[in-house]
């Protein structure tokens, strides 16, 4: 090798990201060190602002829950997919609850149900009725045209409300979508009853009643007749097959004007006589089970078993099945001025950025931004020309300043860095400093001794007897009340299911759902997704380098939601017989505005009165709770 060493130099080089390279200043060879190689050291001078790349999670793309633009009879077969995908965890075609290769399908019925509801000072009741007669080759109904109502089978009568009624089906209201649906529960157990093998086509006239039994809808009210619904449901699919058909309401069919008169006569029979075709539920109470909903079973006779799929391959195959089976949805912008070139920039711009290409999405990022102050100036101009187009001169200049004035950029204060505990934390480093400030002052561990908390046990009780508090397992009927309180379009948690996921189950699926519910209750140990959380930080107010002034927003797994709602359900029920009338907050039936009209109506009296009024509102922040609560709640600890 040569000793002159300017001759190597040029052989030397550094790797450095293209984007870096106009901040090197100097880069050259340092051949007096000595080192075991045939290189030199190298010495490169940079000037650049390093800051360590934010590892975001690709957040879960939202999906078409809604079914947009498919026919009832597609979403519900959708939905059977959906359901059996997360039962077996692969998709079939023959993925119905029962199979009728073995039934003779030639023979057809056309079955007619309708409701009536209340009369306003003559008929307080609802009522319902229901006929049937077999079909014809072409799908008519093969009744005698000189005797209209000749060979029709049917049934009617009044909805019960009352538990204690032994043709009792659940309605707790006395409307047209209780007498609808208890026409369909009778249509399909005479039809059971007898025997039936032919299939039956219903035609109904309240899409409330037909979506509500096969599970497109979920309840607010009356639970306990869809479930009682659903199961008859699923007992009849096991005997013959069924068809829906939508009709008219007080159409030129013959059919639903005969089911709407029965229904009319059901409504002003007495509640203890029996329908024409007889109440066949107390003839055969097992199709008919209302045990189960106050009893801690898995659930009723005729559903399927609860699976025993481990929580995190159920929670991955709900998550599969919905992916496959449901198109995305194209978000809109945030902004209005965005056009579809943008969108479709920025859609490129995430692609780079969650495939590490750090050199393409900077491309994308400048031409986004680029193009976004186009569409707005754009927007910007078109919307004044409009709004000078649409009102008249002498009203134009302040109608224009008042759009130029709603256009204007709010001031939104610089959140770059945090400072906690006498340091400073980057923009790249705030969730470190969030999560410190969380994990040691704001959800830190309490600051009570253990004398304390002696103290506190040896306290007198405020009752002579504990609460009745209900501990058994939690039932089906529990977890349908929750499931029906759910909110829709809500951030989901770490887990990534969201409340929509959770509506489209059926009764296995939820069977299942329960089952691992309960495991929880009884081994008094959460499942670890289910203590898991994204949280979110928002900005109150102050000085925005200190992390007490943002507020966190945990979200949690909607799965844990239910659990948690099913407890709070019952420690409320009996509980809150308990608690002072002056506690507005987190109570069923009363909120805040409570409070503030008491107020504002006692400033009215005392001016008018000119009397003072002294009023005092405490503010707590979150770090003194701890210490102060113990003080506060218990005069007895010094």
């Amino acid at each position: 090798m040569s000793n002159d060493t300017t001759r190597f130099q040029t052989l030397d080089f550094i790797l450095i990201p293209r984007p870096w390279f106009p901040t090197v200043h100097q880069a050259k060879a340092i051949p007096s060190l000595y080192v075991p190689s045939d290189h030199f050291l190298v010495e490169a001078h940079f000037s650049i602002k390093l800051g360590s790349r934010l590892q975001r999670k690709k957040p879960p793309v939202k999906l078409d829950f809604a079914m947009e633009g498919k026919t009832e009879e597609q979403k519900l077969h959708t939905i059977q997919q959906y359901n059996h995908y997360i039962r077996t965890g692969s998709f079939s075609s023959d993925h119905t609850a029962s199979d009728h290769t073995a039934l003779d399908h030639t023979a057809k019925l056309n079955a007619y149900t309708d409701g009536a509801g209340p009369l306003r000072g003559r008929a307080p009741r609802a009522g319902y009725g229901w006929c049937y007669i077999p079909a014809k080759a072409d799908g008519s109904d093969a009744q005698n045209r000189s005797l209209p109502y000749e060979g029709w089978k049917r049934g009617k009568g009044r909805v019960i409300r009352s538990d204690r009624n032994i043709n009792y089906l659940g309605a707790t209201q006395d409307t047209n979508n209780t007498g609808e649906l208890s026409a369909i529960i009778e249509l399909l157990i005479e039809l059971i009853a007898t025997g039936n093998t032919a299939k039956v086509i219903i035609h109904y006239d309240s899409k409330w009643a037909a979506n509500m039994i096969r599970g497109l809808w979920q309840p607010k009210s009356n639970r306990v007749l869809v479930r009682v619904s659903q199961q008859v449901l699923a007992t009849a699919s096991q005997h013959f097959k069924i068809d829906w058909k939508w009709v008219k309401g007080h159409s030129t069919s013959v059919g639903n004007q005969y089911a709407d008169s029965l229904a009319a006569e059901g409504r002003d029979l007495l509640e203890s006589t029996l329908n024409v075709g007889t109440r066949y539920q107390a003839l055969f109470p097992h199709l008919v089970n209302l045990t189960h909903l106050e009893h801690p079973v898995t659930g009723p006779a005729s559903s399927p078993p609860a699976q025993d799929t481990p929580l995190d391959e159920w929670t991955t195959r709900v998550k599969q099945a919905a992916t496959q089976l449901l198109k995305p949805i194209q978000e809109p912008p945030r902004k209005p001025w965005i056009s579809k070139e943008t969108l479709e920039l920025i859609q490129q711009e995430k692609q780079a950025y969650h495939a590490g290409e750090l050199g393409r999405w900077r491309l994308y990022k400048r031409r986004v931004k680029q193009r976004a102050r186009q569409d707005r100036k754009q927007w910007l101009h078109t919307k004044l020309r409009e709004e000078r187009e649409d009102y008249y001169p002498d009203h134009v200049n302040k109608r224009l300043w008042k759009s130029i004035k709603h256009c204007r950029k709010e001031f939104t204060p610089n959140r770059s860095r945090l400072v906690f505990e006498g340091r400073t934390y980057s923009s790249s480093q705030r969730n470190n400093a969030m999560a410190s400030h969380l994990e040691k002052v704001q959800w830190g561990a309490s600051t009570a001794t253990e004398a304390d908390r002696q103290k506190h046990r040896s306290l007198p009780p405020l009752y002579d007897h504990t609460a009745d508090v209900k501990d058994t397992e939690f039932t089906v009927y529990e977890l349908d009340k929750v499931i029906s309180r759910l909110k829709k379009h809500r951030a989901p948690g770490r887990d990534e299911l969201t409340a929509e996921h959770i509506l489209l189950l059926d009764r296995c699926n939820k069977t299942t759902l329960l089952k691992h519910i309960n495991t929880a209750w009884n081994s008094k140990q959460l499942p670890k997704a289910w203590n898991e959380a994204n949280v979110i930080s928002i900005f109150k107010k102050g000085d925005t380098s200190d992390p007490g002034n943002f507020r966190p927003i945990s979200l949690l797994s909607v799965l844990y939601k239910l659990y948690a709602a099913m407890i709070q359900r019952r420690l409320a029920k009996s509980i809150d017989s308990r608690i002072r009338n002056t506690q507005y907050g987190f109570r069923k039936f009363r909120s805040t505005s409570q409070p503030i009209h008491i107020i504002r109506r006692v400033q009215e009296l005392r001016e008018i009165g000119h009397e003072p009024l002294y009023l005092l509102f405490l503010d707590w922040k979150w770090r003194l709770i701890d210490s102060t609560i113990q003080l506060l709640c218990n005069p007895y600890v010094e």
